[in-house]
């Protein structure tokens, strides 16, 4: 199988990623990090702290699930400076796979935790320039020239506006949700040139009816992850680089 372009899919490499949320004095913040400009995946982008998975992640007996999560645990670290307990509540919540047309490919599990007392994040000035507390629509806000957020950072703060509730009260709703089937957007034409990153449910991504079949039921109990008619039939739920940056579009 290949991409557009007829280059051979990169198999996606094991990764991490944390949302890491605490309660301010304008509701819930999150912990987004600037990715380096001269990063050789998603330069400039606004992103939850997260890496690959390195072989000191691994340890003998441990499933994915742990093996990313000590992962998440020293990504953080070290691109954010952000130390969590080892007791820390940190579930996964969801499970991205970077597009097919994409060079680089990473297979990425979502955790999220609250953050520990008395620490500030900072940047490790190498993958990233900067460490900010944005509150959700603050991240969210199209005016924020600085914030460029990929569709599966946008889709999880998306999330987590639906969810609502404050920052502990987050990761035991989004604890509870569960990870779900993974995701793998498809790039889908809408009207002449206009590309768009389709999820995998969107009415025009391949295999969209087969993927509702597979897992609408678990799909449905995840808020804010789709909008379809109660038979299970795709949608469109992509979302379209307009301004630079990505904006969502639903509907039937």
């Amino acid at each position: 199988m290949t991409p557009e372009g007829g280059s051979p899919v990169a198999d996606p490499r094991p990764a991490a990623t944390v949302v890491v949320l605490r309660d301010g004095p304008a509701g819930v913040e999150v912990l987004l990090v600037q990715r380096h400009g001269r990063s050789p995946f998603m330069p400039g982008a606004t992103v939850f702290p997260g890496g690959k998975v390195d072989a000191a992640d691994r340890v003998s007996g441990d499933d994915t699930v742990a093996v990313a999560r000590r992962a998440a645990v020293r990504e953080l670290a070290e691109e954010a400076g952000i130390a969590l307990e080892a007791d820390a509540p940190l579930p996964c919540f969801a499970h991205w796979i970077t597009p097919a047309f994409e060079p680089r490919r990473f297979d990425t599990l979502f955790f999220a935790t609250v953050a520990p007392r008395g620490q500030e994040p900072r940047s490790d000035r190498a993958e990233t320039t900067a460490a900010l507390w944005l509150t959700v629509d603050q991240a969210l806000d199209g005016d924020r020239a600085a914030v460029f957020l990929p569709p599966p950072t946008r889709h999880t703060l998306e999330r987590l506006k639906a969810l609502g509730g404050e920052a502990a009260t987050l990761v035991h709703r989004l604890a509870a949700e569960g990870r779900g089937p993974p995701i793998e957007p498809h790039v889908v034409l809408d009207g002449p040139g206009v590309r768009c990153v389709a999820l995998p449910w969107d009415r025009d991504a391949p295999g969209a009816a087969d993927y509702l079949a597979r897992h609408g039921a678990v799909l449905r109990a995840m808020t804010a992850v789709v909008a379809w008619p109660a038979d299970d039939a795709p949608v469109v739920d992509r979302y379209e680089l307009r301004g630079g940056r990505f904006w969502r579009v639903r509907g039937r």
